[in-house]
Order: C-alpha cells, then sequence, then structure tokens
C-alpha cells in the first residue's frame, strides 16, 4: 500500500471519492491545531494519484457530487473524533 498524507481536507475528499478501494486515516499535526489525512491506496493507482493531484492543484478536477460530499462528510467526523481524543 501506497500512502499521501494531505492538510487539505476538500482535496483528500476528491481524492477518495476518485479511488473508492483507497481508506484513510486522520491525526494530530505536531505543534498545530491542523490534522493530517493520509491516504492509503494500491501501488498500482500511483500515476493516477498524481494526475488527479494535478487536475485538482490546477481547477481541472471532476468528481461525482453525491460521492464527493459523502467523504467530505466523512472526513470532518473522523477530524472530529480525532480533536475528541
Amino acid at each position: 500500500m501506497e500512502m499521501y498524507s494531505t492538510t487539505n481536507i476538500t482535496l483528500a475528499a476528491f481524492l477518495l471519492s476518485s479511488l473508492p478501494a483507497s481508506t484513510f486515516t486522520v491525526e494530530n499535526q505536531k505543534n498545530s491545531f491542523q490534522k493530517i489525512i493520509k491516504l492509503f491506496y494500491s501501488e498500482t493507482q500511483q500515476e493516477l494519484i498524481r494526475t488527479l493531484v494535478n487536475d485538482y492543484l490546477n481547477k481541472k478536477a471532476k468528481v461525482d457530487l453525491y460521492s464527493y460530499g459523502r467523504k467530505l462528510n466523512l472526513l470532518r467526523d473522523a477530524i472530529k473524533e480525532v480533536d475528541r481524543g
């Protein structure tokens, strides 16, 4: 399994909705209030991750809105859970 980490929740939601077989964890970042979202995906999807991140950063990303919204809510709930301790 490969890992991609980010603090950007919208990017993480986009990647999770684009890669249905991927999973994630949320962790506290040292000396910061931000959380680190670690996405785990198959080694065969490494090039796809690069393409998706590039599309996202260039504002060319396309995603199913329903799936994106569900993943975004899932991430928000996970971040709240980490905050609770």
